[in-house]
């Protein structure tokens, strides 16, 4: 078992905690599709088609695609957010390794803002049932459950700092 109060955040979670703060997003409650871009003045829609975000009259916008589950919406939804948020450029314009980059970038942001370090940092992550609480306090798959409450287990038994 790793001690959670020995965790040093990433610069990316650091990035997240901040925005949450600013938005006065405390508790997983708090955590809201609609609100969230509301606040950052994002125009956000729920339609049929795929996810995607773009940029119509200087406005960034959201479309998030409303035939997937709810979990899967609001996984999209912090994905296209990141690319609004941290990523420049055209996707059709620039270098691959470039995309790359931001898609990697995106994946992980969506982890650490569906799952903010924050909010389960007084949390027991070795409970047998933790998953699926997780689950359904954040509204996200088991899926990506797993895989962040594995990364801050990783970065708490390997003692890593710094590193997104």
């Amino acid at each position: 078992r790793g001690n959670l109060k020995r965790y040093i955040q990433t610069h990316l979670e650091e990035f997240i905690s901040n925005l949450y703060e600013q938005l006065g997003i405390f508790k997983p409650y708090q955590i809201s599709e609609e609100f969230i871009a509301n606040k950052l003045g994002i125009m956000f829609f729920r339609e049929n088609g795929p996810s995607f975000h773009t940029r119509i009259c200087g406005t960034d916008v959201i479309y998030i695609d409303a035939r997937l589950p709810p979990k899967k919406q609001r996984e999209q939804f912090f994905h296209e957010l990141c690319h609004v948020l941290r990523h420049v450029g055209n996707q059709s314009f620039i270098s691959l390794s470039f995309r790359e980059w931001q898609e990697i970038d995106a994946r992980r942001f969506t982890k650490c803002a569906a799952i903010p370090f924050d909010m389960v940092k007084d949390w027991n992550l070795w409970d047998e049932n933790i998953i699926e609480k997780a689950s359904d306090i954040f509204c996200v798959t088991e899926e990506l459950c797993e895989q962040r409450l594995l990364q801050i287990k990783n970065r708490i038994y390997f003692n890593l700092t710094r590193i997104s």
